[in-house]
């Protein structure tokens, strides 16, 4: 108990400090360098996240629950991974579309509307008929006037920014609800979940990025021979992964200490939303920032007092 007690800090601080480093060098390689090319950046980082999973179950580091794991043509038609096809699917959706978004819309806003995933997630237990804690719809609520003072007031009102964000927040929202509807039916672990998101987006980036002509553009792309470019992007894609990989370690250290892993990702938004507004350009004005500042803060009880009253309905949504 005591070992927890002191890993529970240290494995907050490291999600805390992967979470802002690598939000802010995707916004820095899609914004600030222009690599608005989604098909290969997101190609790009489920391949290494891909390889980095596979050379730590082979070295023993993780067990992804499938014996057959080696061959990745079993894999593929295994029971387990069949079940988790659709969140495959929706994981894809949730990437590329997040990348777009990204891209196009200051961090804090792109933060603002992915907090409304919350919103969905209440929708879904209201019609699964779970308790929902009162002070839960308020928070929602608030998620979602918050958001629509932040388009409203946006000094630059970028339409295909938001565009993108609505998608990427229905993917997530998606991707979220089908893992409650099998919840109890998956034996596949989160590291094989995590595996097989990163094999399927790869297998479809691939000839995506060719049909849809984004190979040919980038290849035209003005700093594809500056290191910069390639350290953020080697960067991007490890630290990716290993977010993704403490999100499932910590998990399970948090469920004793009554703070959600929700909690916890809005607390990390903040922080990042904070930082952001130093490192890129971003028009501020007073009414702008009080609909974003309302909407963060928000989030940080949306869906924590869910846990709190109820233990057994607490759900956590997955960072991608």
């Amino acid at each position: 108990m005591l070992k927890m007690r002191l890993e529970r800090p240290r494995m907050i601080g490291v999600f805390c400090l992967l979470f802002i480093l690598t939000n802010c060098i995707n916004k820095y390689v899609l914004s600030v360098l222009k690599f608005t090319f989604p098909t290969i950046f997101q190609g790009w980082q489920t391949l290494v996240g891909a390889l980095v999973l596979h050379l730590l179950m082979l070295s023993g580091k993780l067990d992804f629950s499938l014996k057959t794991l080696n061959s990745l043509y079993i894999c593929i038609f295994r029971e387990d991974v069949a079940l988790w096809l659709p969140s495959m699917f929706f994981f894809v959706g949730t990437i590329y579309a997040g990348s777009r978004a990204l891209a196009s819309l200051p961090v804090p806003v792109f933060f603002a509307f992915q907090n409304l995933a919350s919103v969905i997630s209440l929708t879904v237990d209201v019609i699964l008929k779970s308790k929902v804690n009162v002070w839960s719809y308020i928070f929602n609520m608030a998620l979602v006037v918050s958001s629509i003072g932040v388009a409203k007031t946006d000094p630059q009102n970028n339409t295909d920014g938001y565009f993108w964000v609505c998608y990427h927040v229905l993917s997530l929202g998606a991707y979220s609800t089908y893992q409650k509807l099998i919840k109890g039916r998956l034996k596949l672990r989160p590291a094989g979940r995590l595996y097989c998101n990163y094999v399927y987006s790869m297998i479809l980036f691939a000839p995506a990025s060719y049909f849809l002509g984004e190979a040919l553009e980038a290849s035209k792309f003005p700093h594809l021979y500056f290191a910069k470019f390639y350290i953020c992007c080697g960067l991007s894609g490890i630290l990716g992964v290993f977010l993704s990989l403490v999100v499932i370690q910590l998990e399970p250290l948090l469920e004793s200490s009554g703070i959600s892993l929700d909690f916890l990702s809005s607390a990390a938004k903040i922080i990042t939303s904070v930082l952001s507004l130093v490192i890129f350009p971003f028009t501020l004005t007073v009414p702008y920032v009080s609909w974003l500042a309302i909407n963060l803060l928000a989030s940080l009880f949306s869906e924590e007092l869910l846990p709190l009253a109820h233990p057994s309905n607490s759900n956590v949504v997955e960072n991608t």
